[in-house]
């Protein structure tokens, strides 16, 4: 209640046995733990990881990930078990900065804004080649146009969903 308050209260998904949280995860998500007054519920990408298989059977309104960048990784299974989650809506927090490899920016992007940059192969073949390529030390002067011409456009396409 820092900010809101008793205005909102939150459901803390931390303890109990695997089948008592799977229990609180089912009873939260079809609505018994929304009409009781916890519209929000706060639990650990590793409880999440755990419990996905609950979690997947229900639509869920809004997924805010702190620490988004943890999400780097489009093959860990965390990353997979959130976007297999039915939601329409996912937010990614991180107050750490997203380092200079494409592939996990990309990865970041698709999370939010599934296809915005295309499918991963389009996007290496769009992006990331040309991008590199023209940062190489032996590029012509027209790679470093095209790659310069490349980073400027996806700019201007995840500046669409990215607030700094």
């Amino acid at each position: 209640g820092k900010w809101l308050g008793d205005r909102v209260k939150a459901l803390a998904i931390d303890t109990g046995s695997k089948d008592e949280i799977d229990r609180d995860i089912a009873y939260f998500l079809t609505s018994g733990g929304r009409a009781q007054g916890h519209p929000v519920m706060v639990i650990s990408y590793e409880t999440f990881r755990l419990h996905a298989h609950v979690l997947h059977k229900h639509e869920v309104g809004l997924v805010v990930c702190d620490e988004g960048h943890r999400l780097k990784n489009a093959d860990s299974q965390t990353y997979q078990a959130l976007m297999a989650l039915k939601t329409k809506r996912r937010i990614l927090l991180s107050g750490t900065p997203i380092q200079n490899d494409l592939l996990e920016y990309y990865s970041l992007a698709e999370c939010v804004n599934p296809g915005l940059l295309g499918t991963v192969s389009e996007f290496r073949r769009r992006f990331e080649t040309p991008i590199l390529t023209g940062r190489d030390a032996t590029a012509t002067d027209k790679e470093q146009q095209l790659g310069a011409e490349r980073l400027t456009e996806m700019g201007q396409l995840v500046n669409r969903c990215i607030i700094r």
